[in-house]
């Protein structure tokens, strides 16, 4: 159950940060829970692999390399899905962090 809630208020978020950046489109809900869905799959099987990779990088960076590996993620998503479309500029990374702080209000 809390995983579907988890994965309705992505959606939601991702349709909000359409609606809050020009540089980021949504073609419909529809397109917003797949979107949901696949940036969720992205961030439980990849996120783990590039943090360790890039560990060096971050901890050089004091960790705000992060939140640039956060945007690369929620850009290569956007590529993958063409009812996603993200604009190669700092939206992307102003739209993944909205999305990560909305996860924030649903944790128990």
């Amino acid at each position: 159950m809390r995983l579907l809630l988890v994965w309705i208020l992505n959606a939601i978020a991702l349709l909000a940060v359409a609606y809050l950046f020009s540089g980021v489109q949504i073609q419909d809900w529809m397109s917003a829970a797949v979107a949901a869905l696949v940036l969720g799959l992205v961030n439980a099987l990849v996120k783990p692999i590039l943090v360790v990779l890039t560990l060096p990088v971050t901890i050089l960076t004091l960790g705000l390399f992060l939140l640039v590996l956060n945007a690369l993620l929620f850009w290569a998503v956007a590529s993958l899905l063409p009812a996603l479309t993200s604009a190669a500029s700092a939206q992307p990374l102003s739209a993944r962090f909205c999305t990560v702080s909305s996860r924030g209000c649903c944790r128990c």
